[in-house]
């Protein structure tokens, strides 16, 4: 009997390599289970605790000193937030760990589950690389979160900074989902673990994909945001800026705060410091504009010391003795080791007169000094002597101080508040003139249209830019619609003409309503002929338009307080003068007249009716009820800033763009609009009412402007 045997299996080597590279790969990639938690009771005290945790887990951040009672206020707004609801914003100083507050509450938001998806914001990308860096380190190298947070940490301490594991990574088997990129990470799914799956992100405040934020689970489930941190959303540059405010007050409104979707509102918490006035911070805690937010500023000093301007300055009239301030700064600025011995001196003159320097100063953190220094009262004065009033005044206080010589002014803010209920385009009875001013830009027209009483009290009913923007707030710049856009291919001067004629046609061609139901039409369209090549085209459709009995081409001109007031300008053949203008024959274009605008004094003459309520004779108002709809022209009126001067017998606000180079063209459309009301025979108020000081003429002066320049 033949028995048939069959062949051997074939051995196939190629399957068995990789059967074996699986099994070492895995036995590589799984992680095992991460060790007990060392202490269950520590552990449970610090999820109970915000402060407790940040205390007792980061002994090299927020766990060096002992926390202020200021400190406490801003860790209990953060914990109620994480674990309840709200907008919270915190305006601290410099040096007050806000940072390193913001990046461990978040780790400690998702560490106990309180939180799915937390972002972290910042002013530009790479702050926010910096607190993505940091959450990563703690993660991964904090001993303290590991004894505790083993379930976490230990999945982290097996990437070792490699995050080609992450894709791999198992225990017991089962994927862990880890993720460790450059902009987010997200904890692993670990058995047990209240945080599986949570994540920590981090963006730079206006970069790419923050609309857009979410986080595709394992299950499939997109994941959004839930909670963020908003850590100094605004640089030095942004916050003087407006149009940079309103874009990033724009991007926390409608990007940031919308991310947790329609079905949960998103908590938050903005820690930062007020670096300008009416930067973004102070926006924020404006209740008109954002009511839905609370807070507090908190300053590094409460109370300076009773011998502020004594022994510590040495600032006091009449005071002859010895102060910090002076042993301090006495040193020999050639010798590059002397201010070290002037610094030692300063200290021992501290030492010696401690309880007096110290009597009567509350500074906020006790625990916040440098080495060599013996206190934190010590500190702030250092800062204050060693930086100035104005540097302290910013980064220690929230207290930015005004530009050096300006006189009081009015705030974006207070712009905005002077509303008249009124509907757009509409005005009361006592009205009886409107005017217009149009502002030529190389780009597009501004515009301006005023309703205004005898008394000069006015409305601002319209305003706008051909061609129109649609939408609310825009610059010069980041136009899109532009004259180009609209007549491509035409020389500019076409296309002011071109966009001129269609606009004029609209406001010259529409029945203006007044409340009782009378109609009313422009009597004055004021063009503004200095923007460079603008002059002639200006001129010549002013001659050539269809309302041209309307249209007035204008000169600006700011007069300095050493510059001869138009009052006392020699006549000229044809002129007509006005309150601080005057209409000349034009030289080159005959049959027209050009207006000069003293523009130091309309600026002036507007801001002062603006500073008045909106009830008052005489004041400047804007229409309706929303200030958020005035904000871009607010941040224009406010573009410049003013400063009095004196010269020739008088004193005057002379008017500057501010740095940054923003946008003033409404200021300049409002201005002329003021203007073209005094043309109309509106009549101006006194100088004591208009809260500017009259000029001085002499009878020599008035001599001379009658008899052609001759004196007596």
């Amino acid at each position: 009997m033949v028995i048939a045997l069959e062949p051997p299996a074939r051995f196939d080597k190629r399957d068995w390599q990789a059967r074996k590279s699986r099994q070492i790969q895995a036995s590589v990639s799984d992680i095992g289970q991460p060790p007990d938690v060392m202490d269950p009771v520590r552990k449970l005290a610090g999820g109970e605790s915000l402060e407790y945790f940040l205390q007792t887990y980061f002994p090299n951040s927020t766990g060096l000193s002992p926390f202020s009672a200021d400190h406490k206020r801003v860790i209990d707004r953060l914990q109620t937030c994480i674990m309840d609801s709200g907008r919270f914003i915190n305006a601290v100083y410099r040096g007050f760990a806000k940072t390193s507050i913001s990046t461990n509450a978040a780790i400690w938001a998702v560490a106990y589950g309180y939180r799915r998806y937390v972002a972290v914001f910042s002013a530009n990308e790479p702050q926010a690389d910096d607190l993505i860096a940091s959450i990563k380190m703690e993660l991964s190298e904090n001993d303290l979160l590991m004894e505790d947070f083993p379930e976490i940490c230990h999945a982290f301490r097996a990437l070792e900074g490699k995050p080609q594991r992450c894709h791999s990574q198992t225990c017991g088997g089962k994927l862990t989902h880890i993720v460790y990129r450059a902009d987010r990470v997200a904890m692993p799914f670990i058995e047990g673990s209240k945080a599986s799956g949570a994540i920590l992100a981090s963006r730079g405040m206006t970069g790419s994909g923050t609309r857009g934020l979410l986080h595709t689970m394992p299950s499939g489930i997109k994941q959004r945001p839930d909670f963020c941190i908003i850590d100094d959303p605004q640089t030095a540059e942004t916050a003087g800026t407006p149009a940079q405010v309103k874009k990033r007050l724009d991007i926390i409104r409608r990007d940031i705060m919308k991310l947790a979707g329609h079905r949960k509102s998103m908590a938050c918490v903005v820690n930062a410091t007020v670096i300008a006035a009416d930067d973004l911070v102070e926006q924020l805690f404006d209740a008109k504009r954002n009511p839905s937010w609370q807070g507090e500023r908190i300053k590094m000093v409460r109370q300076w010391s009773a011998v502020h301007d004594t022994l510590w300055l040495g600032t006091k009239e009449g005071f002859e003795g010895e102060c910090y301030q002076a042993i301090r700064n006495r040193w020999d600025r050639n010798d590059p080791h002397d201010q070290e011995r002037a610094i030692a001196e300063a200290n021992e003159f501290y030492l010696a007169n401690r309880e007096a320097m110290d009597d009567g100063c509350v500074v906020s953190w006790e625990s916040c000094f440098a080495e060599g220094e013996h206190s934190a009262i010590q500190h702030a004065y250092n800062f204050l002597i060693d930086d100035g009033a104005d540097i302290f005044a910013t980064e220690c206080q929230n207290e930015p101080p005004k530009e050096s010589g300006a006189v009081d002014r009015l705030t974006a803010v207070e712009i905005t508040s002077r509303l008249n209920s009124f509907d757009r385009l509409r005005f009361p009875r006592d009205v009886e003139h409107l005017s217009a001013y149009i502002d030529v830009q190389g780009k597009m027209l501004y515009y301006v249209v005023c309703a205004w009483a005898q008394d000069f009290t006015g409305y601002v009913i319209d305003y706008g830019s051909w061609p129109d923007q649609r939408r609310r707030y825009y610059t010069l710049n980041d136009s899109s619609r532009t004259l180009e856009v609209e007549f491509p291919g035409e020389p500019i001067e076409t296309q002011w003409a071109k966009g001129l004629n269609l606009l004029v046609n609209s406001l010259c061609g529409r029945a203006w309503e007044r409340l009782d139901g009378t109609t009313l039409r422009l009597g004055k369209v004021i063009i503004d002929a200095n923007y460079g090549a603008s002059t002639k085209a200006v001129k010549r459709f002013c001659l050539t338009s269809p309302h041209s009995a309307l249209l007035q081409a204008s000169h600006g001109k700011g007069l300095t307080a050493k510059e001869t007031p138009m009052g006392l300008w020699p006549v000229v053949q044809g002129e007509r003068k006005g309150h601080n203008w005057v209409q000349r024959p034009d030289k080159e274009a005959k049959g027209l007249r050009h207006l000069i605008i003293d523009t130091n004094f309309w600026k002036s003459f507007v801001h002062s009716r603006l500073r008045m309520a909106p009830t008052s004779r005489g004041s400047l108002s804007l229409w309706g009820n929303d200030p958020r709809t005035h904000e871009m022209f607010a941040d224009q009126l406010t573009a410049e800033y003013s400063e009095r001067t004196k010269g020739k017998n008088r004193e005057l606000d002379e008017w500057t763009l501010k740095p940054g180079d923003p946008d003033n063209h409404f200021l300049d459309c409002l201005t002329g609009c003021a203007v073209g009301g005094s043309m109309l025979g509106v009549q101006v108020g006194s100088a004591a009412a208009l809260n500017m000081s009259k000029p001085k003429v002499k009878l020599s002066e008035l001599y001379a402007q009658k008899h052609g320049g001759r004196k007596r």
